[in-house]
């Protein structure tokens, strides 16, 4: 049983929200978010459902705020999505609007509905390598433009915030 006091509980989500804004303006993001997956209830027979909420995230000035709008969403409508993720680290769309890509077309509405035209999403992995959550950098006025370079090292970053999140 973990146990975590408030002041505790306080402190590492001042640290946790720092780092994203760190990033939000480095990037020159709208929106940067976490969402972790939780086991979110279970069926009439018993079986468990794999969902994600948002747990963390800052906005730009004239973003409007989407975490109370991204609990409890089921994996399984996104899994094709989640499993590009945890396979390759990290999934980034310039425009969404004008994608190729099948994974894109099933979360356009998604993104669509958060306003975002851009994003980058990263995986978060535990110590133990478990795809735990994952941090998204929004588009939302700015539009993201992301090198490998820049991929590389927010791969790093990612990995890193799982330490953050744990408790």
């Amino acid at each position: 049983k973990h146990t975590l006091d408030q002041n505790e509980a306080i402190k590492k989500d001042e640290l946790v929200t720092s780092k994203l804004k760190a990033l939000m303006e480095k990037y020159n993001c709208d929106r940067v978010w976490v969402a972790e997956f939780h086991n979110g209830g279970h069926t009439y027979s018993g079986k468990s459902f794999q969902r994600f909420s948002t747990t963390y995230e800052v906005v730009s000035h004239g973003i409007s705020p989407e975490a109370v709008n991204t609990q409890n969403i089921p994996t399984s409508i996104f899994s094709l999505f989640f499993k590009k993720l945890n396979e390759v680290g990290y999934y980034y769309t310039s425009n969404v609007k004008k994608t190729d890509d099948p994974m894109s077309f099933a979360m356009q509405n998604f993104w669509e509905n958060k306003g975002v035209s851009s994003f980058l999403c990263l995986s978060i992995k535990d110590i133990e390598g478990n795809f735990v959550g994952f941090l998204c950098l929004d588009g939302v006025i700015n539009d993201l433009s992301f090198n490998k370079d820049e991929i590389s090292k927010l791969m790093l970053t990612s990995s890193n915030l799982a330490g953050y999140l744990e408790v």
